[in-house]
């Protein structure tokens, strides 16, 4: 029997986008997927090339708006207690829960804020998406994830949606508290910055010295030496206080206060409603012994160094988070990702990431705290190892290159290599204008989904923004 032959062209391959004429898809209906290939095919990957620039840093306050823009000089600080064990377990016993949809909306923010060139990047996300993609390649529990993605002038946005809130019963999950409780008591905001010392200097001129972090008052024509003498004498008579007693401030600083308020000087006066409230409450003493001439002269002196609820500029240390900002390639392919910053240690200035777990349970977490770290330029990683019962017996500090030697259960360039492959296929496959879903169901793939009503999630205002 002769075959039946067709012409060419009598059949043609339809294209399908987001804004086909045909019925929509559903979430569940898939577009694409990437297999996920053995972990050995991964290994060679070079991880060591990607080198993370830090592009920026903000906080943010209990209302979701970020603050202290580029201003890395107010993040906490490590403190490593001397004295353990250590109870997790008192305290406001409820943890913290972030929105990670405000948390975008911080980074896109802060795009918009410093104007940061969001067309020079390929990938917009917070590094703990990129971190699960990378660490389901030694999952051994396969738990699912899910992310939305858009694709908006040429540039890919991933975030997690907050499809349902965590538990706040810290009695059934009590890890969730004792990991926020173990970051507030080694972590500390109450250190001097160097724009507070700029500005303590403005107001008192050369009555401030600084040994570290620590503040103190000089009176007028004493020296270090004799100061320390006089304190020790204080100590000795019970006095303990650190700071000289206000009846003590110099003619100087009255004079410099006074002429402070006395021109009017709306920019400083606003500055130094900046200062933290350990510094305000020095001041505020030291303001109360000038003996004002009038009434409205000790007015004046009070607003210098009131705290204002309604204040525009933030108290130091009244934030929620700090976040870093950095940009780098995975794959060849250039990316910003933002980063929550623990703390940063006192004595090198670099970035540490602070958990806690048992100690048996080390080994896991490392790979966890590793890439995290890697992704944003965290120099340091703080562990508290504590019991089942929330008591913490050891520390453990290491740098976050070291983090990878010994490692047995999973590979750096394992992690890396995965998620530099899933970045590629994602940014090569998905069309200008997509809306979808990202997301792992514990098998052997990933896969991609279209957004069923289409088009993007990013706020007008923000769109509005880019040029």
């Amino acid at each position: 029997m002769p075959k039946k032959t067709t012409k060419k062209g009598n059949t043609k391959k339809a294209k399908v986008s987001p804004s086909s004429s045909k019925p929509k898809q559903t979430a569940t209906k898939l577009d694409d997927h990437y297999v996920i290939k053995p972990s050995q095919v991964y290994t060679s990957y070079p991880y060591t090339t990607y080198k993370p620039q830090c592009v920026g840093s903000f906080c943010s306050d209990k209302m979701g708006e970020i603050v202290h823009v580029n201003d890395s000089s107010v993040f906490p600080r490590l403190n490593i207690p001397e004295k353990l064990p250590l109870d997790l377990n008192s305290g406001n016993r409820t943890p913290r829960t972030p929105s990670s949809t405000i948390l975008f909306r911080r980074i896109l923010k802060w795009i918009v804020h410093t104007g940061f060139d969001v067309s020079s990047v390929s990938v917009v996300a917070r590094r703990g998406i990129l971190k699960h993609i990378g660490y389901t390649l030694y999952n051994r529990y396969k738990n699912p994830w899910s992310f939305k993605l858009c694709k908006h002038k040429g540039v890919v946005y991933l975030y997690e949606p907050s499809t349902k809130p965590q538990s706040t019963d810290s009695d059934s999950q009590p890890w969730l508290y004792w990991g926020c409780r173990y970051e507030e008591l080694v972590t500390s905001r109450n250190h001097v910055t160097s724009r507070e010392k700029e500005l303590l200097q403005q107001l008192s001129g050369s009555s401030v010295k600084f040994s570290g972090d620590s503040v103190k008052w000089l009176r007028d024509g004493v020296n270090e030496e004799e100061e320390k003498n006089d304190n020790q004498s204080r100590e000795e008579s019970g006095d303990k206080e650190g700071i000289t007693k206000p009846t003590n401030l110099s003619e100087n600083d009255k004079e410099d206060v006074t002429k402070l308020t006395e021109n009017g000087n709306k920019s400083e006066i606003k500055e130094g409603l900046d200062l933290p409230d350990h510094l305000i409450e020095n001041l505020r003493e030291n303001v109360q012994s000038m003996e004002p001439s009038s009434r409205e002269q000790e007015e004046k002196l009070s607003k210098i160094f009131q705290k204002k609820k309604s204040s525009s500029s933030p108290q130091i240390g009244s934030y929620r988070g700090a976040y870093t900002m950095v940009t780098g390639k995975i794959s060849h392919i250039n990316v910003l990702l933002c980063g929550e910053v623990d703390a940063v240690c006192p004595e090198t200035g670099e970035l540490v990431e602070i958990k806690t777990c048992t100690e048996r349970k080390l080994p896991d977490r490392l790979c966890f705290g590793w890439t995290q770290s890697f992704l944003a330029g965290v120099g340091q990683l703080h562990f508290g190892l504590r019991d089942g019962d929330g008591v913490v017996h050891k520390t453990k500090t290491m740098k976050v290159g070291d983090a990878v030697r010994g490692a047995k259960y999973w590979d750096p360039a394992g992690v890396m290599g995965l998620m530099g492959g899933v970045i590629r296929w994602v940014v090569g496959s998905v069309p200008e204008g997509f809306s979808g879903t990202l997301l792992y169901m514990g098998e052997g793939e990933i896969l991609l989904s279209t957004q069923a009503d289409g088009g993007h999630f990013l706020p007008e205002w923000y769109t509005s923004s880019l040029t």
